[in-house]
This record gives structure tokens, C-alpha cells and sequence, in this order.
């Protein structure tokens, strides 16, 4: 029996709305459902577009649901999952696109907002999963409110934050968020979903010179040597936001050397924030990094 254009067509709609009804099963984490919709979308049309890429993502979140003792704690570990499957070559970029989608959408509608987190771990905030379903609003108070608690200033959270900040065109506020994380710690802040053209593709080029660790901890003097982040306080040595990272000077130099270009790029934030030059603050980064160093003296020389 031969089929028409038309019954054709009219076969491979059902398949688009089989493929629909799998995504909305997902959302319900009915993963039986999902799979039941795939595999009648494939029996009608088999190259049918992102059926492979869907029936892929059902199976990672089936991975971790089978682990976790609720949707909170499923959710926040593909959150923590997603980069590292990303590099690993088990998640394509798609299809990664697809879960955080999907999980920001679920957790909405299995998890109360009670908290600013999403599981009772703190790995996945609220803010995140309201970006990812771009509302905007609702993500900017959320962020908010936990980064003015002393005890949540994360850098990973201050860089979730001002990936927000660049969504919604506030560059200024971004590039102060950005320049907090880098500070607080190099080495936690999200490089896989931060949002800042040219940031994430300087730290590529860093890698294929230094370990990753040190990579990270140069991040911030060659953002700002490139002028990709700046100062907005600079040559203001009253700002607030200062003195959480003038405490972190007294603590002991780390030994390692990521440890110790991290705080060489406290000592360039000090030194940008005086309104004085401090010559005990330079003599500090000069000890650190004498190459490094003269660098930054030649940069403010251009500067200039």
C-alpha cells in the first residue's frame, strides 16, 4: 500500500507530537513514559530530529534519580554532573543545553522554593534554575538575598550571579560580580557556564601554558590586563567591598604556586583599589612574582 504526501506528513506530525509528549513526561519524571513516547516517535520516523539527543537525556536523568532520595537531590547532583559529562565527551553541548532546561524546569515543579537552595547540599540555587527559565526578576532577588549573608560569599555564587547580571545588560554590575568571584576563590568559580565573551576563552589559552589551577588564579590580572573585567572602585580605598580581601592578606602565603598568584591578584586588587600607592603592598607582589610583577608595572605604565 503505497502512502501519499499528505498521510506522510500527517505520519510524521504524530511523531514531532509523540516527541513533545516525551518532553512533557520528562518534566512529570515519568521516565517510563518518555520512553514509551520515544520509541512510538521512532517507529513513525525514525531520523526524526533530536529523538536520539531526548531519548539520551531521559537516560541521564533515570542515572541519577535511581541514586538520589529526592527530586532535590537528583537535580542538584546533574547540575554538579553537567561539566565534567560535558569534557568527558558522555553529554553533547546540545544535549546538555537540554537537561539544565529540563532540571530548572523540573525543580520548579517538584521542589518548594522554601530555601535559597534547591537541595539540602546548597549546590543548586534557586537563582540558577530561575536564569536558566529566564526569570529574570525572580532570580536577581534570590541571588541577592544569599550573596548578603557574610557566610554565602561563594564564588561560584557571586559568578552565577554575574552571568545574571550580563543576561539582563548590566555589564557594570556583571564585571564587579565576575571580579568578586575571581577574588574569593579561582578555583570554584563555574568556567563551564559563565557567560562573559572572552573570559572562558582566556582561560583556554592559559591552560595551554599552566596547570589548571594556575590557569584559574591568573584568570583575574590577565582579564584585567586585557581589560576584559576592571575596577569600577579603583583608587577608591574607602569601598566596602575591599575589606573582606584586606582580612585575607593576613593569612599565611600558601606554598603552592596557584596558591600564591591567587594572592598576588588580591595584592593587584589592593593596589587598584588605594588611592595611595602602597609601596609595602607592591614590594609584596613583587616577591611573589618578580616577571609578574614588572608586567603589571608596564601595564599601568601604558595605562596611563
Amino acid at each position: 500500500m503505497e502512502i501519499n504526501a499528505m498521510d506522510q506528513l500527517d505520519l510524521f506530525s504524530q511523531a514531532d507530537e509523540h516527541l513533545e509528549a516525551a518532553h512533557q513526561a520528562l518534566l512529570k519524571t515519568d521516565f517510563s513514559a518518555a520512553r514509551k513516547e520515544l520509541e512510538i516517535a521512532r517507529s513513525i520516523n525514525p531520523f526524526l530530529a533530536n529523538l536520539d539527543a531526548t531519548a539520551h537525556v531521559v537516560e541521564y536523568f533515570v542515572k541519577f534519580f535511581k541514586k538520589a532520595q529526592s527530586p532535590a537531590e537528583a537535580l542538584a547532583a546533574v547540575f554538579k554532573d553537567i561539566p565534567q559529562a560535558v569534557r568527558k565527551n558522555t553529554l553533547l553541548i546540545r544535549e546538555a543545553d537540554l537537561v539544565e532546561q529540563m532540571m530548572a524546569r523540573m525543580a520548579i515543579s517538584h521542589v518548594k522554593a522554601t530555601r535559597p537552595f534547591v537541595d539540602s547540599g546548597k549546590v543548586l540555587h534557586w537563582g540558577s534554575c530561575y536564569t536558566l527559565t529566564r526569570q529574570f526578576s525572580k532570580a536577581e532577588k534570590v541571588f541577592k538575598e544569599t550573596l548578603e549573608s557574610v557566610k554565602e560569599q561563594r564564588a561560584d555564587l557571586w559568578g552565577y550571579y554575574a552571568d545574571l547580571c550580563y543576561l539582563m545588560s548590566d555589564p557594570r554590575q556583571a564585571q564587579r560580580a565576575y571580579v568578586r568571584s575571581l577574588l574569593i576563590d579561582p578555583q570554584a568559580i563555574d568556567l563551564y557556564r559563565i557567560k562573559l565573551p572572552g573570559l572562558k576563552q582566556l582561560y583556554l589559552e592559559l591552560r595551554e601554558q599552566h596547570k589548571e589551577a594556575e590557569a584559574r588564579s591568573l584568570l583575574l590580572f590577565e582579564a584585567w590586563s586585557r581589560e576584559l573585567l576592571v575596577f569600577s572602585q579603583a583608587g577608591r580605598s574607602h569601598d566596602p567591598l575591599a575589606e573582606p580581601f584586606r582580612a585575607m592578606l593576613k593569612k599565611a602565603l600558601p606554598k603552592d604556586k596557584a596558591g600564591r598568584l591567587h594572592r598576588f591578584s588580591l595584592y593587584l586588587y589592593i593596589d587598584q583599589m588605594n588611592a595611595r600607592v602602597d609601596v609595602k603592598n607592591r614590594e609584596k607582589m613583587q616577591a611573589i612574582d618578580k616577571a609578574l610583577f614588572n608586567r603589571y608595572l608596564e601595564l599601568l605604565q601604558n595605562k596611563e
